[in-house]
């Protein structure tokens, strides 16, 4: 049975790095919540503790994409901003047209008000119906991965303010202790806002081309069928 379990990019890419970091992140804030004054020491962990620890982060993943998809409902979906029409980055609204005339006719109903995540889904079944998934894919863990990084980076930068607030941070090296000020925490707060803020843009790049391409390869294919005819 264990046999049979296969580790794809996705598990990889979208939850267990994502959660590796928010697993790195809920650390912290217990740490200040409920040990400030107690020095952090990076100890040896033995194997099946590690192995338990890439479980909880895996398990972490899920529940970051979960609150990815709930950051993407609050902001413009990536279907509608490439398919509406005067929106900035949008694809020719000509192809646009085109598609949902081409929906129409292959489905036999009209569709030309349909919804622009509507109008992707048809084209993106499509694809995935002929075979011509490859690019697809690519885009669908860069995104999860983009997408997952950012939200967990998001959630580091407000462990570490926290961190930050309540005094005692310290570290401990073989048998020194080392007091983290306040300016070293903002520098990684910085950093990690930072990073949210380029994830986020590399997020919505990676969804655009996943919408565009399933548009565009919709158009293609139906181009083709008809030439075969």
């Amino acid at each position: 049975m264990l046999g049979d379990i296969q580790a794809t990019l996705y598990d990889t890419f979208g939850y267990l790095l994502p959660g590796g970091v928010f697993l790195a992140a809920l650390a912290i804030l217990f740490w200040a919540l409920y040990m400030p004054q107690v020095p952090l020491v990076l100890a040896e962990l033995s194997v099946p503790a590690y192995i338990a620890l890439l479980v909880l982060a895996y398990f972490l993943g899920h529940l970051n994409q979960a609150l990815g998809n709930m950051l993407v409902k609050l902001l413009r979906p990536p279907e509608e901003a490439v398919l509406s029409k005067g929106q900035p980055e949008s694809m020719p609204y000509d192809l646009v047209q085109l598609a949902q005339v081409k929906a129409s006719e292959m489905l036999g109903v009209d569709l030309k008000e349909m919804s622009p995540e509507w109008l992707f889904r048809i084209c993106d079944e499509t694809m995935v119906q002929r075979g011509s998934c490859t690019d697809r894919e690519v885009y669908q863990y860069r995104e999860g991965f983009y997408r997952g990084v950012t939200i967990s980076l998001l959630v580091l930068a407000m462990a570490l303010i926290v961190r930050a607030v309540i005094p005692g941070t310290s570290l401990r090296i073989a048998t020194s202790v080392q007091v983290l000020s306040t300016l070293t925490l903002l520098f990684f707060i910085i950093l990690s806002i930072a990073g949210a803020w380029l994830t986020f843009r590399r997020y919505r790049r990676f969804s655009r081309y996943r919408v565009t391409h399933a548009i565009l390869g919709f158009l293609v294919l139906q181009e083709q069928k008809q030439t075969e005819k």
